[in-house]
C-alpha cells in the first residue's frame, strides 16, 4: 500500500510538472493590455488590436511569471526599433534584450545590468529587410543558448548566441526604443515557458510533506 501511494504521488508530481511546463501566456491586444503586463519605464496603450509604445523608451514585462527556457513570439512594426526582453530582474534593473533595428539592419542581444547598458552580443546584419509592414520575431532558449529568427515574410535572418551573462531565469517582456522617432506597434504576443526551478522544488516539498503526514498517521 505504501509503495503504491509513493508511486501515485510520484506520478502526481510528474503530471503537475508537465502541466506547468505546457503553460502559455498570450495577448493579441484586441481588448486592451492584459492585466498581467507591468510597466518598468514609460507607458503603453493598446489601440486597434496592437500595443502602442508612447514616445520615449518603454519597457513592459509580464509580471508574476518567472520563466526558464522561454519561447517568445511577437509581431513588430518593421519601421521602428524594438525587441524582446528576457531574464528581467526588476529589483536590479537588469535584463537581456533582443534588439531589432531597421535603421542598422541588425538584430542583436544587448544587456543592461544594474541599470547600466553593457555590451552587444552576437549582432547579425541583414540589409534585405523591407522596413515596411510587419516583422515576426521568435526567440527560444535551450539552457543559455538563445536562437532568434526574424522574418518579414520574404527575408529571414537567424542569430544564435550564448547568453550566460545573467541568471538563467527571469521574466519576459517587450521593449521599444524611440531612437528612430517612430512608435513601435506590438501584436500577437505569446510566451511558452518552463517553470523556474524554485517552483518545482516547492511543489516537490509539498508532496514530501503530504507523504510525511500519511506516514505519521499509520
Amino acid at each position: 500500500m505504501k509503495k503504491m501511494l509513493i508511486v501515485m504521488l510520484g506520478l502526481l508530481f510528474v503530471g503537475a510538472v508537465a502541466g506547468v511546463q505546457a503553460a502559455t501566456f498570450s495577448d493579441n491586444f484586441d481588448t486592451g493590455k492584459n492585466a498581467a503586463w507591468v510597466d518598468l519605464v514609460g507607458t503603453t496603450t493598446a489601440v486597434g488590436g496592437k500595443l502602442l509604445a508612447d514616445s520615449g523608451t518603454n519597457e513592459v514585462y509580464v509580471g508574476g511569471i518567472s520563466v526558464l527556457e522561454p519561447t517568445v513570439n511577437v509581431d513588430l512594426d518593421a519601421s521602428a526599433q524594438g525587441g524582446i526582453l528576457t531574464r528581467i530582474d526588476p529589483a536590479t534593473g537588469s535584463f537581456l534584450l533582443l534588439f531589432y533595428s531597421p535603421v542598422q539592419n541588425t538584430i542583436a542581444y544587448h544587456e543592461k545590468v544594474g541599470g547600466s547598458w553593457g555590451g552587444w552580443l552576437d549582432p547579425v546584419w541583414n540589409a534585405n529587410f523591407t522596413k515596411q509592414g510587419t516583422v515576426h520575431v521568435t526567440l527560444s532558449y535551450v539552457g543559455n543558448t538563445a536562437t532568434t529568427v526574424v522574418s518579414d515574410g520574404t527575408n529571414s535572418v537567424t542569430s544564435v548566441a550564448n547568453l550566460a551573462t545573467l541568471h538563467s531565469a527571469g521574466f519576459a517582456g517587450l521593449y521599444h526604443d524611440a531612437g528612430t522617432g517612430t512608435i513601435q506597434n506590438f501584436d500577437n504576443f505569446t510566451l511558452d515557458y518552463v517553470p523556474e526551478p524554485s517552483s518545482l522544488l516547492a511543489l516537490g516539498a509539498g508532496l514530501v510533506g503530504v507523504l510525511g503526514v500519511i506516514r505519521r498517521r499509520r
